[in-house]
């Protein structure tokens, strides 16, 4: 089983388990962590995730920046629980990690990350007025 958790600043994770929720229909059992909405420490609650590790379950965390106090505290946490940490989040990666079909190792999570990084782009309209649907498609 995958097991996934989403840690940002603020209320961007909220974000993320929101829009998953409206898109899938349901949480699929992804968790979700906003740090820094006051000046509570949010640790304790990132520790509880792996509560009832089971090494038998893939756990993912997925945060926000590179180096960011989220991504480090969470890398500072790979000591003590094995997990894969992905940062960068996009919805697209969130979406192919919670549909994936099967448990993810991490070179499945690398190629989901690839295929992620493919919908980031520069969007123009094109010169007609009239835009349509084929327009987005490759």
């Amino acid at each position: 089983m995958n097991r996934i958790l989403v840690v940002s600043h603020s209320t961007l994770a909220e974000g993320f388990y929101k829009s998953e929720k409206l898109l899938v229909g349901n949480s699929m059992g992804l968790k979700y962590i906003n740090a820094y909405v006051d000046e509570t420490d949010w640790t304790p609650q990132a520790e509880a995730f792996f509560e009832n590790f089971d090494e038998s379950d893939t756990y993912i965390i997925l945060t926000d920046i590179f180096g960011g106090s989220v991504n480090q505290k969470m890398a500072a946490l790979k000591q003590k629980f094995n997990f894969i940490l992905i940062t960068g989040i996009n919805l697209p990666l969130l979406l192919a990690l919670v549909l994936a079909p099967s448990q993810l190792s991490k070179d499945e999570c690398e190629r989901l990350i690839d295929e992620a990084r493919q919908e980031i782009r520069l969007v123009e309209p094109a010169q007609e007025s009239n835009i349509d649907e084929q327009d987005f498609l490759d």
